[in-house]
């Protein structure tokens, strides 16, 4: 029974982390920028730059990969990284 349990639960964690990855690939194709969604269209391209930057949006598809998943495994923990919120009035247009 404990050996059906653990082969279940590791199952589990693989499924997880493919739905993750099949998430992550098919935002990652959609047109559109993240950065001139929240600052708006009318926004300074140094701003959307800057904020790109900050973002990490302009990482290799792997780390951006992980480091999503790393947020969010703080959320789940109840450990939440720095809300985006307090980061904003940096970036204000």
């Amino acid at each position: 029974m404990q050996q059906y349990i653990t082969r279940r639960l590791l199952l589990a964690v693989a499924t997880l982390i493919g739905v993750s990855w099949l998430i992550f690939f098919m935002m990652w194709i959609i047109p559109g920028d993240v950065a001139m969604a929240l600052l708006g269209d009318s926004a300074n391209p140094d701003t959307v730059a800057a904020l790109r930057q900050h973002m990490g949006l302009n990482d290799p598809w792997y780390v951006v990969w992980s480091k999503n998943s790393c947020g969010f495994a703080h959320i789940v923990f109840q450990q939440p990284p720095k809300p985006f919120a307090t980061l904003h009035g940096a970036f204000a247009v």
